[in-house]
């Protein structure tokens, strides 16, 4: 081979071949498939030409901002299809809001509401009776929640927090009643 054969061989693999960064890691084999890929789809208001992708030429800051937006929208659109995929999961899901396993606990979440917003009544309305019926029917229903095939979660916090609410009314109660207050009375006498 000749020396200016070999040049030649070597300035048109650097043209064709040179640090250009690959659009959506995708390697062309040519210059002209790359040009013609990013015309067609990516950047069809730019005007993409051999001279714009060599090293050192004044369009080039422009063409990388570009694909780097493109980049970052493609992502974006990933993450967003990804979002889609799982919210659709979700709601064809045993559990979704297709069933009765989701809006019986969002209903349920009223008794944790209406317990938190009695917290600050007098405990003289607490009823001790009510009070020992919602905790037992929490407890009960944290066990069905558990045992339930697909498990249901959402039920599980809902009554485990139901019941945290009404046994603080309960010792409310007791307090108010003087049930607590006696025990530590019998014990500070002995």
């Amino acid at each position: 081979m000749q020396k200016s054969s070999r040049k030649r061989l070597s300035m048109r693999f650097r043209r064709n071949f040179h640090d250009v960064p690959r659009v959506l890691s995708h390697e062309f084999k040519t210059q002209e498939s790359k040009i013609k890929f990013l015309q067609h789809s990516l950047l069809p208001n730019i005007s993409i030409t051999t001279a714009n992708l060599r090293p050192g030429t004044a369009a080039r800051p422009l063409l990388f901002r570009r694909l780097l937006f493109i980049k970052e929208l493609l992502n974006f659109q990933q993450h967003l299809s990804l979002m889609a995929s799982s919210f659709r999961a979700f709601l064809n899901s045993p559990v979704g809001p297709k069933t009765t396993h989701f809006w019986g606990p969002v209903a349920n979440w009223g008794f944790v509401l209406a317990g938190l917003v009695d917290m600050n009544k007098p405990p003289e309305m607490i009823s001790g009776n009510m009070t020992t019926a919602m905790c037992v029917y929490s407890a009960l229903f944290m066990r069905f929640a558990w045992m339930v095939q697909p498990r249901n979660y959402l039920l599980l916090a809902c009554h485990a927090s139901n019941e945290t609410v009404q046994l603080y009314h309960l010792s409310r109660w007791a307090r108010a009643q003087g049930y607590l207050s006696e025990k530590k009375e019998e014990a500070s006498s002995q």
